[in-house]
Parts: C-alpha cells; structure tokens; sequence
C-alpha cells in the first residue's frame, strides 16, 4: 500500500468515525466540492482550494462545537434528537436553518446560539419552541460591534446617546450609523426622537442583552 491509499484509507476512516452532530453539520453547511488536488492544477490554483477548505474546516469545526454543545445542554441523547429530526421533516428543517445561519453571525454569539438550539431541542411545546425559533432567527447576522451596542446600552440602564455609544465601542458615529439603524429595523433598539440622538433598547435588544450576560455569569 503506498502513501496516497494509505491516506486515503485514513481519510476514509475518519469519515465512517464521525459523529452524527458532524454529519448533520456537513450535510447542513456543505464546504468545497471536492476537487481533486493534481498535477493538471496550477500552483495558484492548488493555493485557492487550499484556502478555501482551509476556511471550510475552520468553519465546520466551530460550528459543530456550537451544534454539540446545544444537544449536550438538551439533556437528550443524540440519537434521539437525530431521530425526532427524522421523523418529522418540519422540524429537521427548523434545526437545519438555525445550523446555517451560524455562517452568517458573528462568533461572540455562538454561546448564545447553542443555548438558544438547546432550549428549541429540549422543549417539547410547539409555541415556545416557535418563540425560540423566531428569537434565533433575530440575531442572525448580527456582528461585533452590534452586539457591543446592546450590550454598552443594557450596561447604562438601558438608553445611552450616540456619542457615548461610539466612544465606548471605539468607532466614530458617522461610521456607525448602518449598525445602529439595523438594529433599529430589527427591532432591538429605537430613537427616543430627541437631540442629540438616545438609542433605547427594545424588549428584543433587552431579551439577546440579558441572554449574554447569564451566559458569561455561567
């Protein structure tokens, strides 16, 4: 057996000894299709596929971490979850969406996303359990610097002007503005109306502001 089969047979290997929770994310998120690094590649060519699956791994790995950790804290074995997936095809593709929009939000809520799946996971009343669905896919695509806004608005009381929010999240407020304004179609905060601008939190900026905070007290 040379080195090429022996790697392949590894490779092979580590596939049939992947968890379902890594299955179910690959099969979720997808990654590069699978070209065949060869010679007939040019050597620019070898470096994009490298780092494209490079960034592809990386990704898979946090977001089964995330996904993992949201079936631990459910309290249900996997199988079962997988099960229940299976059998009812609705739900599988609730789970699934919430598994994709992980790609598009920003890692600092990554705990907050794997408490939120857990809780979907572990309840078993379809109203709470579409509350939480519907709560998961409010915060998708928020960024850093979004979710220090909240949070630096929750840390003040609760309003806080827009020239104190941008010297304490070290971003000038002209630059700002998109962030804040989609928080403010998003529901999370709004202007008070006066001069010079006060954001507010919202009950939905109030909701993901508290759910952080219980989680880095945990």
């Amino acid at each position: 057996m040379n080195k090429h089969e022996k790697n392949e047979l590894y490779t092979q290997s580590t596939e049939i000894a992947l968890s379902g929770v890594s299955s179910l994310v690959g099969f979720a998120i997808g990654g590069p299709t699978g070209a065949v690094v060869g010679g007939v590649m040019t050597p620019t060519a070898k470096l994009a596929y490298q780092l494209v699956k490079s960034c592809s791994d990386r990704r898979k790995k946090r977001v089964v971490n995330v996904v993992e950790q949201a079936f631990i804290g459910s309290g249900k074995k996997e199988e079962d979850i997988l099960q229940e997936l299976l059998d009812n095809p609705e739900w599988a593709d609730s789970i699934i969406t919430m598994i994709q929009q992980l790609l598009y939000t920003d890692p600092e809520l990554d705990e907050l996303f794997s408490e939120i799946m857990s809780l979907v996971i572990k309840t078993d009343n379809d109203k709470e359990r579409n509350r939480l669905i519907v709560f998961n896919s409010s915060i998708k695509g928020l960024n850093k610097v979004q979710v220090q806004i909240i949070r630096c608005i929750y840390n003040k009381g609760g309003s806080l002007s827009a020239s104190d929010i941008s010297k304490i999240v070290d971003v000038p407020e002209l630059e700002l503005r998109n962030a804040v304004r989609d928080l403010e179609l998003r529901g999370m905060i709004i202007d008070d109306g006066t001069e010079p601008t006060v954001w507010v939190l919202r009950e939905l900026g109030l909701a993901i502001a508290k759910a952080i905070d219980v989680l880095e007290v945990e």
